[in-house]
């Protein structure tokens, strides 16, 4: 092995080492610092284009928007979701929770305190979201409409804007019930399988959403800091027979080759980033990404993102399949 190649590869190391104490300091003061780390790294990185991406793929890379325009306005809202698609947003994520009736909400968290406004009904607040029912969250208050019902969100986004894409992510602990709601809600909406990516951090939910309906997507979710990270997470979807992985931004992690690798299996690769602000959601990480062939990165559309896509579209021509 040649001497440049050795000290590159130490020098990724460290930048792997680095990036690990980035979900710390995503939750303090240290915010910028972490996304000087992110940007050093994507700059380190940066491949030349020309990757193939995968089959049932877009051209380029899709911006997803994470729980909606999350920047500007409440997270996982009917609001937040139409405000990216309106924007310009190749499609939406957003969370799904079971209520004990059996009907999806659209709801990241487990419980309602950190979106709900305080105000309204504070005794069901610190209830687990799995023990209301559809009645007891009917007038709960989620930045300034009611919470959401996943056929309510998906029948409402495809109303206006039916070729964009709905990310929906089951959220760990769902189990069989949940994956055949989650599929009859689909079905009774009548979405088809270009309008919707189920997504998941646990595999066997994967499995089950795959079984139920072989014709939809599902992407395996994964946290990765490394390329061995996202190479098991690979290795995991191929034995579930699922269609693609969706793992966090991390530049060191995602390269230009696990990119290639995970295409040439037949897979999508997309990435996310971290709930609102985020380091990793800036210029850098986006160009870095459709450099390297990701097929969609999930953002919380800061209003840059729109500037930044504006003018990728404009000089750098869609990666060749």
């Amino acid at each position: 092995m040649a001497v440049g190649q050795t000290s590159r590869r130490g020098a990724n190391r460290m930048l792997a080492w680095l990036l690990r104490l980035l979900a710390g300091l995503c939750a303090d003061t240290s915010w910028w610092f972490a996304r000087a780390l992110f940007v050093a790294a994507a700059r380190w990185r940066m491949p030349r284009a020309g990757y193939r991406r995968s089959s049932r793929a877009p051209d380029r890379m899709a911006l997803i928007a994470h729980r909606g325009a999350s920047v500007t306005l409440p997270e996982n809202t009917l609001a937040a979701a139409l405000a990216a698609l309106d924007a310009g947003a190749a499609g939406t994520e957003y969370d799904l929770q079971q209520l004990a009736c059996g009907t999806l909400v659209v709801l990241h968290d487990g419980t309602l305190r950190r979106t709900a406004h305080p105000g309204t009904h504070p005794n069901l607040l610190d209830v687990p979201i799995g023990q209301l029912r559809l009645q007891d969250v009917a007038h709960v208050d989620i930045g300034g409409e009611i919470l959401p019902t996943f056929a309510r969100m998906l029948s409402t986004l495809l109303a206006r804007h039916p070729v964009r894409i709905s990310f929906a992510e089951l959220k760990v602990g769902a189990g069989p019930t949940m994956v055949a709601e989650a599929l009859r809600v689909v079905l009774e909406v009548g979405a088809n399988p270009e309008q919707i990516i189920f997504i998941c951090f646990d595999s066997n939910v994967c499995a089950q959403l795959k079984a139920g309906a072989p014709g939809y997507r599902v992407f395996l979710l994964g946290f990765c800091a490394s390329e061995a990270g996202v190479r098991k997470t690979m290795e995991e979807a191929l034995r579930l027979g699922i269609d693609g992985i969706n793992v966090n931004a991390h530049p060191t992690a995602v390269t230009a080759a696990v990119v290639q690798e995970v295409h040439l299996h037949g897979l999508a690769m997309a990435v996310w980033v971290y709930r609102a602000p985020a380091p990793n959601d800036c210029e850098s990480v986006w160009d870095y990404m459709e450099r390297v062939s990701v097929d969609y990165c999930t953002t919380n559309l800061p209003p840059e993102v729109h500037c930044w896509a504006a003018r990728a579209q404009a000089t750098d021509p869609p990666n060749e399949i």
